[in-house]
């Protein structure tokens, strides 16, 4: 299985936070920067209320966001942790029924003696109809192509 692969995704989901955290104190920098002492006028109290509300807003959405990312994303990779330390990976032998493109890789729908089963494998040199193996893991559903024939 491919180390580099999931240090870069664990990568990725660190920096996704850093920024995160980063665009928090630049809002709330923003929204500090129009407060005055003393005396307020009506324009800039109505200014300090929007600001406000959309801070609002800002703080439901990036709640919102964290809980969809940690649900799909992060969750399943720290549950993989385990799994790639000790390199116990799960093994799936079969044909491929369905292949979808991704960016990076391909999404493959593999059916073995069994059940179906659909993984994300790096690589795009097969097709539908071959017969394959692979290696992955079994929250994130990530892996390896390690035997690839027709």
């Amino acid at each position: 299985m491919n180390r580099t692969y999931f240090i870069i995704l664990y990568a990725c989901v660190i920096i996704y936070f850093f920024i995160l955290i980063l665009s928090f104190f630049v809002l709330k920098k923003k929204c500090s920067k129009g407060k005055n002492v003393g005396i307020e006028t009506k324009q800039q109290i109505e200014n300090t209320k929007k600001l406000q509300q959309i801070n609002i807003v800002y703080w439901i959405l990036v709640a919102v966001m964290l809980i969809l990312v940690g649900y799909v994303y992060v969750i399943p990779l720290l549950l993989d942790i385990p799994y790639v330390v000790s390199n116990d990976y799960y093994s799936v032998e079969g044909e491929i029924i369905e292949k979808g493109e991704r960016r990076i890789g391909a999404k493959i729908t593999i059916k073995d003696k069994e059940d179906i089963i659909k993984v994300s494998v790096l690589g795009s040199d097969m097709e539908v109809g071959d017969y394959v193996k692979v290696l992955y893991l079994p929250h994130s559903k990530d892996g390896t192509i390690v035997e690839c024939g027709e």
